[in-house]
């Protein structure tokens, strides 16, 4: 095991079955991935997101229930962080959040390139690319999965 104390990795132990369940109902989702993300976005369960919102997911037509609030995003141009708002999707439960997960990674031309991935690096990659306007993200997200031994 990696340098993760255990009451995280108890948490993202506590979210694995919920993300596997997302990986067998959208098989272009990978449950590792889907829980370092929820705690590299969250902080570890501390800043979710409109209740179970813990990717950050912007709002979406097709799910009910939005919160608007003030993010960080990485300003490309000035490379910078730099303080938004915007609206977000508002989660009432563990299994509505995954679900949503996974149909938004499993069905978006967005994710296309992450779900032909071959290996978990260039999948991470691919969805980091979308995903997050941190140039780093990839590779935290990888060394989270690698450190956690998910």
């Amino acid at each position: 095991m990696g340098t993760i104390p255990e009451d995280k990795l108890k948490w993202l132990r506590s979210l694995m079955p919920y993300a596997l369940k997302a990986q067998e109902q959208y098989p272009g989702t990978r449950a590792a991935v889907c829980v370092a993300q929820a705690a590299l976005e969250t902080g570890w369960g501390k800043r979710p997101i409109g209740g179970w919102n813990l990717w950050g997911i912007k709002s979406m037509k097709w799910v009910p229930g939005s919160i608007e609030i003030v993010t960080h995003e990485w300003d490309t141009d000035t490379k910078e962080h730099i303080k938004i708002t915007a609206k977000f999707c508002a989660f009432a439960t563990p299994e509505e959040a995954f679900a949503a997960y996974g149909r938004l990674v499993n069905n978006s031309p967005s994710y296309s390139a992450a779900r032909g991935s071959v290996d978990l690096a260039s999948y991470v990659r691919e969805l980091g690319r979308v995903w997050a306007t941190d140039p780093q993200y990839a590779q935290k997200i990888l060394l989270l999965i690698r450190e956690a031994a998910l």
